[in-house]
């Protein structure tokens, strides 16, 4: 679930492996992004999601293994963070991409439940860094406030914030 700045209400849908957009006053169903499936502009279950400036959207594509980027006419963009080998993940890639939150600048922080991890990369989908990595539990849902990355445990037991420089911080 995602309210981006011009009141739309944005949510995954895991039964129709869509995301839609709600109008916030009324409740209806605006439009429908994706469609079940592995290629571009499909999803294998959406997880998360994310605005960005410019009103394009980031997809956690969980199953395919990618994040997806979406632009507001319902154009794909573009793919990236796909894993090649699970057994050695290169920075970059993910697995299991549960959450997904951007900063001011359009920065991407991406959260894998599997590597454990919290990745950044620009708005074009380039990695840039891994921000934190051997995680405790498994990193979910991310939210970003104040210069500082929230990560939900996928138990939902906790709740840590994480800065840019990967050290934990107080919640």
């Amino acid at each position: 679930l995602f309210v981006d700045n011009q009141d739309r209400i944005w949510i995954t849908d895991a039964a129709t492996m869509q995301v839609c957009q709600v109008d916030a006053k009324t409740g209806t169903l605006v439009r429908t992004v994706g469609s079940s499936g592995t290629k571009d502009g499909q999803f294998y279950l959406p997880l998360d999601l994310e605005a960005l400036p410019g009103g394009d959207i980031v997809v956690a594509d969980m199953k395919n293994y990618r994040l997806q980027r979406v632009g507001p006419d319902n154009t794909f963009r573009l793919k990236f963070g796909r894993i090649t080998d699970k057994r050695v993940p290169f920075d970059g890639e993910v697995w299991y991409v549960a959450g997904v939150t951007c900063d001011e600048a359009g920065n991407i922080y991406v959260s894998d439940r599997n590597l454990k991890t919290i990745q950044k990369y620009d708005g074009e989908g380039k990695f840039v860094a891994r921000v934190a990595s051997g995680l405790r539990g498994e990193p979910a849902d991310l939210a970003w406030a104040k210069g500082r990355i929230y990560c939900v445990d996928a138990d939902g037991t906790r709740i840590f914030a994480v800065g840019t420089d990967g050290k934990q911080l107080a919640a």
